[in-house]
């Protein structure tokens, strides 16, 4: 059976104004740091780095800041590079303090995944205003909209929201539309985690045809764009998946023009099964 091949459709100019989020998470971080002496790193090489994975399709990438020095090339390379340096801050309000006292990154991406209390995004909201008025402000959440309402959370002061998974894997039903509806002033983006599913301890990840497919289901609803936790297994390493998925998955008619598996997740986890047809 052949993948599920483009169709013919027609976009507006908004629709093709995505972009990709690519949160190079702590592992990383340290590969980076194994690889190469902070304090003699040649700027060349990382920039020719940066070049081949992230310059041509990434707009923003996110840092866990798990080493200031290592940070602060990354940021320097990401300016040069016509990039957005984000850094993803824990839902405490000190490392939010720190972050936008700091100053090193253009904004931060406020992580409440683990919190029930989301009355911090408030705080965040604030401290942005006091500290750095012209900083970036994101939220991660994998709440619903309803959850929100219920503690009468207002997200007019965020930039944007990244709606995810709570399960931290691959799921293509995530109530973007919810998110849209409500928040009309603010981008939404979908996040994409970098496991598709988990069976009898092995684990199994999205090659670059069903992220095609992910990428094609939430950026022709409206979402500004897909956050891609955990795509940068080791950025010193050439990977071709992981640069075909840079490629497609981040422009609706590059996705759609492309070879796509759409597969089911989240509501219908028990069918991903090794050897199962994913395909439509």
């Amino acid at each position: 059976m052949e993948d599920f091949m483009p169709f013919d459709t027609e976009f507006d100019a908004e629709m093709s104004d995505t972009q990709l989020i690519l949160h190079v998470d702590a592992q990383a971080e340290r590969q980076f740091l194994s690889r190469f002496n902070v304090e003699t790193a040649r700027k060349e090489q990382i920039g020719a780095l940066a070049d081949q994975y992230f310059a041509t399709h990434i707009e923003t990438l996110c840092f866990d800041g798990t080493d200031e020095k290592a940070l602060k090339i990354w940021v320097a390379r990401c300016r040069a590079l016509g990039m957005t340096p984000m850094l993803r801050v824990e839902a405490e309000k000190e490392r939010i303090d720190e972050a936008f006292r700091a100053g090193l990154t253009s904004g931060i991406v406020l992580d409440c995944r683990e919190t029930q209390d989301l009355s911090v995004i408030a705080d965040a909201a604030q401290l942005r205003t006091d500290l750095a008025p012209e900083a970036l402000l994101y939220v991660l959440l994998c709440a619903d909209v309803q959850m929100l309402k219920e503690q009468n959370v207002d997200l007019s002061d965020m930039d944007a929201v990244i709606v995810c998974s709570a399960e931290k894997r691959c799921d293509g039903h995530l109530s973007v539309v919810d998110w849209m509806s409500e928040n009309t002033d603010i981008g939404v983006f979908a996040g994409i985690d970098a496991m598709l599913c988990e069976t009898n301890g092995k684990k199994y990840y999205p090659t670059a045809q069903i992220m095609n497919g992910f990428a094609v289901g939430y950026l022709s609803q409206g979402c500004n764009g897909l956050w891609l936790d955990g795509f940068c297994a080791d950025l010193f390493d050439s990977d071709p998946v992981l640069y075909d998925i840079y490629e497609t998955c981040g422009k609706l008619e590059e996705c759609v023009g492309a070879r796509r598996r759409h597969v089911l997740t989240g509501t219908y986890p028990k069918a991903l099964l090794p050897g199962a047809d994913y395909r439509c």
